[in-house]
């Protein structure tokens, strides 16, 4: 008489772990923990003459809904570059945002490499995984 009770108790055990793994797989409470965005690539690169212009696309995507999103770049390429846009009122979660990169090489460059990063920031805060650049000075011929 145990026996069959014990396999009657596993058979619904197993039947209620069953049934109830797909509500916890499809919990959509938000996660915890710092907002995180991820890029579509891990650096952004170009070569250009002295000069010259380059416009590069990017894409992040936030792991939280953000508001009031804006953009810092390292100080080593915040003369060479430009962020379109500038900012945004709000990005969710999930959603792809891209962005434009312009770079302007002045005409007699101080040095042939600019390398930094770009953040997305969240009221003036950082958020992690910069966007690596490094944009490179083609040499004259």
């Amino acid at each position: 008489m145990n026996r069959k009770w014990i396999t009657i108790g596993c058979i619904v055990l197993v039947g209620a772990a069953l049934l109830s793994a797909p509500l916890l797989a499809a919990d959509d409470k938000p996660k915890k923990g710092p907002a995180k965005v991820v890029w579509d690539q891990p650096f952004a690169k170009a070569a250009i003459a002295p000069g010259g212009t380059a416009a590069l696309n990017a894409v992040f995507t936030a792991n939280k809904d953000l508001t009031e999103v804006g953009f810092a770049v390292s100080p080593s390429i915040k003369n060479v570059l430009t962020v379109t846009p500038t900012g945004l009122p709000s990005v969710a979660a999930g959603t792809p945002v891209p962005i434009t990169l312009t770079v302007l090489i002045p005409a007699d460059p101080e040095c042939r490499n600019f390398n930094g990063n770009l953040w997305v920031t969240v009221r003036g805060k950082k958020i992690n995984k910069p966007l690596h650049l490094r944009f490179k000075v083609k040499r004259a011929d």
